[in-house]
């Protein structure tokens, strides 16, 4: 009996351990395929991630890399070493050094236990270069950490994006400190310089302004700078070689069509290798980069900005361009600005000085035309004070007075009208054949007659050249030179007038031994209003309208006419007018013609 229920007992217990037996290894087999499922869940989860994931042991190898980590390394080794990793993987730093293996993020955690966060370095492949930030996560067990979770994403779309909006700023602040400096002062000679500096710093290694001459083709060198002011002779060297004409050279032709050339690598030419070592020639020049930017406002073309680099390193670029063109937009408006400043402040300097003659004209006019009444006046009443005297030979002595005043009146108030009919344009010139040697004899043999304390002197060729043009308008140009000469040279001195044919031209001069005039008015004398300080100074009298209306009778004859004088020395007065074959009238043919000019 007892032996019975000991079997019964060694069979419950059997039974029992192996129906815990195999409850335990259904839990086992649960949970194993439970934790599997979790593993697979986790690995098509790691692997469809668009990050790199990378799992370090503790010793640093490799443990594990996700689809998107392997396609970002370019391979998929595993196993490798934290010390082989930067060569193995090719990272790189932002400067391109290979990144020291203390340096990787991944051994950053396993040495302090610290989470890193978005270190940036490059993967250098061999197709592209891939710009990632990478993070590591350190995995504990208890306190002991046993691996490490590297991450790592692309981010090279956002560094470009990044580098670009760094350039836009960098470039937006050239660009205003440019048009700042450009501003800051509007002396064109300053601006110009300001402009070729500035754009050195900036772009290339040197720069000149080019602008284009008003009212021409020519173009002139209004600035150059190089950075290496040693070089400057170099650049002046390569620009005056160029063709500075609108249309000629590479320069010419970007301010004719507008459009900009830019060229790399340009060597300079036009010398000998014997030459370019042994003579004072600018030795060879070799640009990495030369561009040529037109200066254009909406008004007109302007000129041209060079910009020209030596050193490869800052030669011109595609990504350079925008900025150039932008440059060239502010050194054009800046290049106006100063344009529209100094004509404005020459149009100011002019209507101060109209406004100055004017009052300067109105005052002498006003004392020019006051004292011949006065004179005319004061005569008058005295000789019919006389004349009731029975005093006649007195009376008519002051009425040859009142009647030389009012011919003076008469001579400033044809001045005035000459000169409004020159300025209206309707200044009659009444062509006709003129001896000329003949008429300039009379005109002075008649000025001799009326002034007798001069001693007058003739040097005219026997000739009959001819010249057509206004007899009564020529004698007044004739008569002007004359009385000037008289009123300017004291009593008894000489006076020349001389005749020359010079090809085609017959040119007069008349010559004294007066005051002179200043070297600084020479160019003045046939201005409008114009006296001279000497003339101002004393007692001469005249609204300074002579020799402006003379030099516009002689200009509507197709002549000119100039001075040559010493202060102190005297003066000489040439014109010149154009030979004319003289033309016999005929019953068909007019003798006299008439032009408004």
């Amino acid at each position: 009996m007892r032996q019975g229920l000991t079997m019964l007992m060694v069979i419950v217990s059997i039974v029992i351990v192996v129906i815990a037996a195999y409850v335990a290894w259904r839990i086992e087999r649960t949970l194993y395929e439970s934790i599997k499922r979790q593993i697979q869940r986790t690995e098509a989860m790691i692997g469809s991630m668009s990050d790199g994931v990378m799992l370090v042991d503790a010793d640093g190898k490799t443990l594990f890399i996700n689809s998107a980590g392997k396609e970002m390394l370019g391979r998929s080794e595993i196993g490798v070493p934290i010390h082989s990793q930067p060569e193995a993987y090719r990272l790189r730093d932002d400067q391109g050094r290979l990144i020291k293996p203390n340096e990787l993020p991944a051994a950053v955690t396993l040495a302090t236990g610290r989470r890193i966060n978005d270190m940036t370095m490059t993967i250098a492949r061999e197709d592209k270069q891939i710009a990632i930030a990478m993070s590591a996560t350190p995995m504990r067990e208890g306190r002991k950490i046993s691996g490490v979770v590297v991450t790592f994403r692309d981010v090279t779309e956002r560094r470009r994006l990044q580098e670009e909006l760094q350039l836009q700023a960098e470039r937006a602040q050239i660009l205003a400190d440019a048009g700042a400096f450009f501003s800051s002062n509007i002396d064109p000679t300053w601006v110009h310089q300001a402009i070729a500096e500035r754009t050195a710093e900036v772009l290339g290694d040197w720069a000149a302004l080019i602008l284009k001459a008003p009212d021409s083709n020519e173009l002139r060198v209004a600035s150059i700078y190089h950075r290496d002011m040693a070089s400057l002779g170099l650049a002046w060297s390569y620009i005056y070689r160029q063709p500075l004409t609108v249309g000629d050279g590479i320069i010419g032709q970007v301010v004719s069509t507008g459009y900009p050339a830019l060229m790399a690598n340009v060597v300079t030419t036009g010398i000998s290798a014997q030459e370019n070592v042994t003579s004072y020639h600018a030795p060879t020049m070799q640009f990495a980069s030369l561009l040529i930017l037109p200066l254009r406002t909406r008004r007109e073309m302007l000129g041209a900005l060079v910009i020209a680099a030596n050193d490869p390193d800052r030669r011109m670029t595609d990504d350079k361009l925008p900025l150039a063109e932008q440059l060239a937009e502010r050194a054009a408006l800046a290049v106006e600005n100063a344009k529209l400043f100094t004509e404005q402040v020459e149009a100011r300097r002019k209507v101060e000085d109209l406004s100055r003659l004017k009052d300067e004209f109105l005052s002498i006019a006003s004392h020019e035309l006051r004292t011949p009444v006065t004179s005319i006046k004061g005569y008058t009443q005295l000789a019919k004070t006389l004349v009731r005297e029975n005093d006649l030979a007195t009376s008519e002595e002051y009425l040859e007075i009142a009647l030389d005043q009012i011919d003076r009146m008469s001579r400033l108030i044809l001045e005035l009208l000459d000169v409004s009919r020159i300025e209206t344009g309707r200044l009659e010139i009444r062509h006709e054949p003129i001896q000329w040697m003949s008429f300039v004899r009379e005109v002075v043999q008649r000025h001799h007659t009326a002034v007798s304390d001069r001693r007058f002197h003739l040097n005219v060729p026997e000739s009959t050249a001819a010249v057509s043009g206004d007899r009564d308008r020529l004698e007044q140009v004739l008569g002007n030179l004359l009385e000037n000469a008289v009123k300017y040279s004291p009593e008894g001195s000489e006076i020349l007038v001389s005749v020359e044919l010079r090809d085609s031209q017959v040119v007069t001069s008349v010559s004294d031994r007066g005051i002179g005039i200043p070297s600084d008015e020479l160019a003045q004398v046939f201005e409008r209003f114009h006296r001279g300080r000497q003339v101002s100074s004393t007692n001469y009298g005249g609204l300074g309208l002579g020799l402006y209306i003379t030099r516009q009778i002689v200009e509507r004859h197709g002549g000119s006419i100039w001075v040559e004088s010493k202060e102190g020395s005297g003066t000489t007065f040439h014109f010149s007018l154009p030979v004319t074959p003289v033309i016999t009238p005929t019953d068909n043919q007019p003798q006299q013609t008439v032009t408004h000019a």
